[in-house]
């Protein structure tokens, strides 16, 4: 019979544990940017081109040769080439569909907190390799890494002049910036304790603004910011950025897979519950979502500094 209740109780946690995984690869596959291979687009883009081609040829004066049919398909073999590849953000239902998705598991997820974070924390005590690669994946949320990789984005943009990587160096700081302050609210309405400093199963939640009381003041920040996970928001908030940018190849199965083991981690260094993470990584995926949506990277129409001569001047595009 003991034998019995341990074997059932080590599947019950083995359960846990997938439906944790399954709650925050739920974010990796609720990917809703679609690409738009509207062929309408790309036709007006090209009559269009081909009316000014028009009336350029009738400033050009008879003498000169000027074949317009050749200048016509390099064009718009130009034109073909400088599209953007970019999918369309369309974040109308799938914003509220992720968002009360994320809160509805989070909440499923919070009686099992205490058995999960137990069987994850003894995963890693008893693996070696786990062991020692969870304290670096952890890092990979920091917020240090996440301006690190964006900031590179941005030397790079001034380097080589590609204009996406700025939008990505754009969105990925202001997802950053949207996360991270939701992130901080969050926290200090809450106030939850982190599984290193709790006081019963599953973490105390103290309630709104419970450290900056009197009484609180000289106790440990542990005590009051477990929910929700910032490194695990911040993780999927690249994450999405990236995948948004760079939406073919192994791009988006690469960011999400390493920002999922920054949400397992963080359970196994034991700073936080699993709903801790779910909920951080629904926080991180729709900060950029909205970003995205703000910005309207996807759009026709972009404004940018560009240097003309020795100084710079305001440009501002429109694609037909």
């Amino acid at each position: 019979m003991i034998f019995s209740y341990k074997k059932r109780k080590h599947i019950n946690k083995k359960l846990l544990l997938l439906l944790f995984l399954c709650a925050v690869c739920f974010h990796a596959q609720g990917i809703t940017f679609h690409s738009d291979n509207s062929p309408g687009a790309s036709s007006v883009e090209i009559n269009m081109h081909s009316t000014l081609i028009g009336i350029n040829d009738n400033l050009i004066p008879t003498k000169t040769n000027y074949d317009t049919t050749a200048n016509k398909a390099v064009n718009e073999s130009n034109l073909d080439s400088e599209k953007t590849d970019l999918p369309e953000c369309k974040t109308n239902n799938s914003f509220w569909t992720i968002a009360v998705s994320s809160v509805a598991i989070t909440l499923v997820l919070i009686p099992s907190d205490n058995d999960t974070y137990t069987f994850l924390r003894n995963l890693k005590k008893d693996n070696s390799l786990i062991n020692a690669l969870s304290p670096v994946v952890t890092q990979l949320g920091n917020g240090k890494f996440a301006l690190a990789l964006f900031g590179g984005f941005g030397i790079y943009h001034f380097i080589s002049g590609n204009e996406k990587t700025w939008d990505v160096t754009k969105a990925g700081f202001e997802s950053f910036l949207l996360s991270g302050i939701t992130i901080q609210i969050m926290k200090n309405i809450f106030s939850r304790e982190r599984p290193s400093n709790a006081s019963e199963n599953g973490g105390r939640w103290n309630g709104l603004l419970s450290r900056f009381k009197k009484v609180n003041k000289n106790k440990s920040i542990a005590n009051y910011d477990s929910f929700p996970s910032g490194h695990t928001a911040t993780a999927f908030a690249a994450a999405s950025t990236l995948s948004y940018f760079y939406p073919n190849g192994a791009v988006p199965y690469i960011s999400y897979s390493l920002a999922t083991a920054v949400a397992i981690s963080r359970v196994m260094e034991e700073t936080h519950w699993v709903s801790d993470c779910v909920l951080g990584a629904g926080i991180g995926y729709l900060s950029t979502m909205l970003i995205v949506k703000w910005n309207d990277f996807s759009s026709n129409m972009s404004v940018g500094i560009v240097p003309v001569n020795n100084g710079l001047a305001l440009n501002i595009g429109y694609k037909f």
